[in-house]
C-alpha cells in the first residue's frame, strides 16, 4: 500500500469512531499524569511513590494502551478503558519487550553516549585553552555526533513494530517480536519515515493550538502507524486481519 492509501484507511477507520480513540488517549494520559501528580502531593514519601509508579507502571500501561487501540480497531464497540486491565494482565510480557528493547538498542545507545563524551571533551579542551570554538570546530562536533545518532535512529526504526507484533502474535516470545519487526521493516524504513513526515504540517497545528489539536491528531497518527504494520504483515503473508481477538484474551487469562 502507498502511504496515501494508508492515511486514507486510517481516516476511514476513524470516521465513525473518533470518540473512542480520543477517549482512549485522554484516559491514558489522565492516568499517567494524574496519578503521578496526585502521588507527588503526599507529604515526604510522595515523590518516591511517584517515581516508583512511573518506573514500574508506565511500561505495562503503554502496552495496554497499544492493545486497547488494536482492540477498538478490531471491534468498534470495545471499551476505551480496557488498557488498564490489558496492561497489567500482560505485565510480564510488557516488561519483557522493554527489556529486549534495551538489549537490541544497547550498542547504538552506547555509541551515542561515547560520541557525546568525545565531542564534549574536544570542545572542553578548546575552551580550556582560552580559544573560541570556530565554525570548523562546531562542524567537527556534528560529524562526531551524527553517525551514532543516525545509527541509533535506524535501529529504532527496525524494531518500531515489535509491540504490535507481540499483540497480534500473543504466543511468540518477546525476543522473536523484535526479529519479526526487523523482518517486516527491511527495506521499508524510508517509506515509514515518509509516512511520519507526512504528518509534519498537522504537528505544526499542535503548536499553534497549544497542543489542543493533538487530542484529535494522535489517534490519526497512531492508527496510520497500525495500518502500516498491518500492510507490511499482509505483504509477508502474515495478515493480521484474520486475527481472532478471543485468542489474545485466552492467552491473557492463562497468565
Amino acid at each position: 500500500m502507498k502511504n496515501s492509501e494508508i492515511r486514507a484507511e486510517a481516516r476511514n477507520l476513524l470516521y465513525d469512531n473518533w470518540g473512542k480513540y480520543i477517549g482512549l488517549n485522554f484516559l491514558y494520559f489522565l492516568v499517567i499524569f494524574g496519578v503521578t501528580f496526585v502521588l507527588t502531593l503526599i507529604p515526604i514519601i510522595g515523590p518516591i511513590l511517584s517515581f516508583v509508579f512511573s518506573l514500574v507502571c508506565t511500561v505495562p500501561l503503554a502496552y495496554g494502551y497499544a492493545m486497547n487501540f488494536v482492540k477498538i480497531r478490531k471491534d468498534p464497540s470495545a471499551s476505551c478503558i480496557d488498557f488498564l486491565e490489558l496492561g497489567f494482565s500482560n505485565f510480564g510480557k510488557a516488561w519483557a519487550l522493554a527489556g529486549w528493547s534495551i538489549v537490541k538498542l544497547l550498542v547504538p545507545t552506547l555509541l551515542v553516549f561515547g560520541s557525546a563524551i568525545i565531542a564534549a571533551v574536544y570542545m572542553g579542551t578548546i575552551v580550556a585553552d582560552g580559544d573560541i570554538p570556530t565554525l570548523g570546530n562546531i562542524m567537527l562536533v556534528y560529524l562526531i555526533l551524527l553517525p551514532s545518532y543516525i545509527f541509533l535512529y535506524a535501529r529504532t526504526l527496525l524494531y518500531a513494530f515489535a509491540q504490535y507484533a507481540a499483540i497480534y502474535n500473543p504466543n511468540i516470545r518477546a525476543r522473536d517480536c523484535y526479529t519479526y519487526s526487523a523482518k517486516l521493516m527491511k527495506g521499508k524504513r524510508w517509506k515509514y519515515i515518509g509516512l511520519s513526515l507526512s504528518f509534519f504540517g498537522w504537528m505544526l497545528t499542535g503548536l499553534i493550538t497549544c497542543g489542543v489539536s493533538y487530542i484529535f491528531l494522535m489517534p490519526y497518527i497512531s492508527l496510520a502507524s497500525l495500518c502500516f504494520y498491518e500492510s507490511l504483515a499482509g505483504e509477508n503473508n502474515d495478515s493480521p486481519n484474520v486475527m481472532d481477538w478471543d485468542s489474545v484474551n485466552a492467552v491473557m487469562e492463562n497468565k
